[in-house]
């Protein structure tokens, strides 16, 4: 369960769009009978695109708290069993954030999963068992083994065998914010927004241990496709991030956040050893590279366009190789049509 560790006097409120409101009224009679349910229609006009209406969506919902503690469930999310019952104990002690890593699951290949599981409550080690198995390719592009990795890569990820893999990441989720100020964000809540209203990195829980609390999100297949990728993991790409994030940020980035589906071995160890040594590489060349930063983009931008190009070479290939069949059989016809036509140099004279 996670709904019923919610304290009294806590409201389930959900943004949507106008159009959707009596739907969505329909649709949460059972969670109604768990705790309040708000459904509340947000005009969208002047909020363009999917980050731009999120944006406007949390920018209500802070306000509408008043300052109180709000937790940020996503529609399109799977967490583990008491994951929120942590949140709430986390925040009964102090905690004035809950953050956690923004791994990406395929929506696609999930959902028909769950229906086939019968039921969407994971224990901890249970969920990143599955998770395993849907990996978004954008996820994939983080990893350290990547044969194509992220181009601008706000994180990083280490498979540890078949049992989970480790984690570091400059912008982590937050799942749980009581704000000491009341700033609205200006863009996603997990860029600078947790910095103007928890400006203190201690009141800050970052959970690195899927025991504890494990979340995943669930994203179109089509969706981050496009991005440009490199060949592999680039240090220097991680250290020009890493140049532009706030303290918050890289504060974020020394902490290695362990998926596990088993208990945690001497593998785990190695890995984790690994892994820090990369992250204080980047740490210490990002000032540099945030110099260098113009140039990456440019070479980004050159990569994007030459991979665009074989792309297109590469659906066209195939046409192009039927057009030069056909036009050999076509030659081919024609020459034994001329020979059909000549008259036999062999028949009888007369």
């Amino acid at each position: 369960g996670n709904l019923d560790a919610l304290p009294e006097g806590s409201r389930y409120q959900i943004f949507t769009a106008p159009g959707d409101q009596s739907l969505l009224a329909r649709a949460t009679r059972l969670l109604r009978a768990v705790l309040p349910v708000d459904v509340v229609a947000v005009d969208e006009e002047g909020h363009e695109g999917r980050y731009s209406q999120m944006t406007h969506y949390h920018r209500r919902a802070i306000t509408d708290a008043r300052g109180a503690a709000l937790i940020f469930a996503s529609p399109d999310s799977l967490l583990s069993t008491d994951a929120l019952r942590y949140v709430v104990a986390r925040h009964a002690v102090g905690m004035r954030a809950v953050v956690v890593p923004p791994v990406r699951l395929t929506k696609e290949s999930v959902l028909p999963a769950l229906v086939a599981r019968g039921s969407a409550a994971f224990a901890p080690r249970e969920l990143v068992r599955f998770a395993l198995d849907h990996l978004h390719p954008a996820t994939l592009a983080y990893m350290a083994d990547a044969s194509r990795f992220n181009a601008f890569p706000t994180g990083l990820q280490w498979r540890v065998g078949e049992e989970g893999m480790i984690s570091r990441s400059f912008h982590l989720y937050p799942l749980m914010l009581a704000p000491v100020h009341l700033a609205l964000p200006a863009r996603t809540i997990d860029s600078n927004y947790i910095e103007h209203c928890v400006p203190n990195m201690e009141d800050i829980d970052v959970v690195t241990d899927s025991d504890v609390l494990a979340m995943f999100d669930l994203t179109a297949k089509r969706r981050y496709g496009g991005r440009a990728k490199t060949r592999t993991m680039r240090i220097w790409r991680l250290a020009s991030v890493a140049g532009r994030c706030s303290p918050h940020h890289l504060l974020f980035w020394r902490h290695a956040i362990r998926l596990h589906t088993d208990v945690l071995d001497a593998r785990w160890s190695a890995v984790e050893k690994e892994s820090a040594a990369i992250a204080d590489l980047v740490l210490a060349r990002r000032h540099l590279a945030r110099r260098l930063h113009p140039m990456l983009r440019v070479i980004s931008s050159m990569q994007q366009r030459v991979e665009r190009r074989a792309r297109d070479l590469r659906r066209r290939a195939p046409r192009l190789r039927l057009k030069r069949i056909v036009r050999v059989v076509a030659i081919a016809r024609k020459r034994v049509r001329r020979k059909m036509k000549r008259p036999s140099r062999g028949g009888a004279e007369t």
